[in-house]
């Protein structure tokens, strides 16, 4: 049953994620100075890949959607969209 809403939600829109959460890592993972910088990046980035994904979200078909469906927030946008592009029948 869960599956089957889980399939559901999938077909209907695509994944919401906060991108702050997504690049505490980006911030974390650098050097003091360069903190702030590499997590304004992430965020761009993030932000960037959400905005194509929720044009783009319809013309992807449901079973790719399942299998690229980010795991929490892990993935993120920038990988779930190269997902996406990756396994869309050509």
């Amino acid at each position: 049953m869960l599956n089957l809403i889980f399939a559901l939600t999938l077909a209907s829109s695509a994944p919401s994620l906060d991108p702050g959460v997504l690049c505490l890592s980006a911030r974390y993972s650098a050097p003091p100075e360069d903190q702030s910088g590499r997590f304004r990046s992430c965020i761009r980035d993030q932000e960037a890949a959400r905005d194509e994904i929720r044009q783009k979200w319809a013309q992807f078909p449901v079973d790719v959607r399942g299998q690229c469906a980010p795991k929490g927030d892990s993935q993120g946008y920038v990988g779930l969209l190269t997902c996406l592009e990756n396994a869309k029948p050509k």
